[in-house]
């Protein structure tokens, strides 16, 4: 008789470089964070789209989604109690 073998019961997951923040797994989740530097909420995540409001540093934010990558940078859609959009993650950045 054969030995018995067992099949993985799941894939392996590949490491991702860690971001400078904020910090964790934003898959799926939210995260409280505070701006470290001013800055500009705008209602898609690139530099040439409207600008929503203008945040200065220390305002708390909630991150509510994974970074978006383009060429105009990292971008995380957050809210607060007045406002709701997308900030570059250079003003998180310390």
């Amino acid at each position: 008789m054969a030995p018995e073998t067992t099949a993985p019961t799941s894939n392996p997951v590949m490491p991702q470089a860690p971001r400078a923040a904020p910090t964790g797994s934003m898959l799926g989740s939210t995260e409280a964070t505070t701006l470290i530097h001013d800055g500009v909420v705008r209602a898609s995540p690139t530099d040439h789209a409207q600008i929503i409001a203008s945040l200065p540093a220390g305002t708390a934010v909630t991150v509510a989604s994974a970074a978006i990558h383009n060429k105009s940078g990292d971008w995380y859609f957050v809210k607060n109690a007045s406002v709701t959009g997308w900030i570059n993650v250079l003003a998180l950045q310390p």
